[in-house]
């Protein structure tokens, strides 16, 4: 498997997980072997002064305790391993979240059209964001339409495709993989010539999928909207609708 990983957030990460790395249960269960040693060291010397005592007693049970909670870090249930390390550089890669999002404004009002349609999305998100495919490794746009005319129950020949850029290094909370994953996006507007009924309602639902119509006032002002689709909605802005400061 190859992986497509931008060089600041894998700074990032190994400077987040530096910590972990490198660490073995050999250096802890030493720290361990010393604090009781002095312990024992401590007790079995007599040393006349008490404050001495206490201050060598503390500090053995300093060791003890700092070697007890690295052990428990590297050998218990929680512990970080190099799987672990593996997952989440897995997660920067953008091989495996390349995905085409797409923009269908409501042509069939003619000059009214001012709204565009977004797709109900549970999964952890629970809110309505723009229509996403999987990105195809070959002609991506015969893809969407293919998907787009599947997915709305559209005639292929009704829809046209216009490519408007692409993001290769996107970060988006990922509420199902519960971690920021790196997105690769390829932004498209789609145009259907003709809309078949039951998409010119304000709601619907096609195969068990629910799907609305909003404005571009109406998503700013959906808090779960500029939660978790402000990015995607930003870039769009720049191409469909009319550009505002937000």
């Amino acid at each position: 498997m190859k992986l497509d990983i931008e060089d600041n957030s894998l700074r990032e990460l190994l400077q987040k997980r530096k910590e972990y790395i490198g660490g073995s249960w050999v250096g802890s269960v030493g720290n361990i072997i010393a604090g009781i040693s002095l312990a024992l060291t401590v007790y079995s010397s007599g040393f006349p002064s008490n404050w001495v005592n206490i201050s060598l007693y503390l500090l053995s049970a300093f060791f003890t305790l700092i070697g007890a909670v690295y052990l428990w870090k590297q050998t218990g249930n929680r512990a970080y391993n190099y799987l672990n390390l593996y997952d989440d550089i897995k997660c920067l890669s953008t091989t495996e979240s390349q995905y085409s999002l797409v923009a269908i404004l409501n042509d069939f009002e003619g000059e009214l059209a001012n709204k565009v349609l977004l797709q109900f999305f549970n999964n952890g998100w629970e809110t309505y964001m723009f229509l996403s495919f999987a990105t195809a490794p070959d002609n991506d746009e015969n893809n969407v339409i293919c998907r787009v005319a599947a997915k709305l129950k559209v005639e292929r020949s009704k829809i046209n495709i216009r490519f408007l850029e692409e993001i290769p290094y996107q970060p988006k909370y990922s509420p199902k993989h519960r971690t920021t994953r790196m997105y690769h996006n390829k932004y498209y507007q789609v145009r259907i010539e003709q809309f078949p009924e039951h998409m010119k309602q304000s709601t619907f639902t096609v195969d068990g999928i629910k799907y609305r119509w909003m404005t571009l006032e109406e998503m700013w002002d959906n808090e779960n909207i500029r939660k978790n689709n402000a990015d995607v909605l930003k870039e769009f802005e720049k191409y469909i609708f009319n550009s505002k400061d937000k």
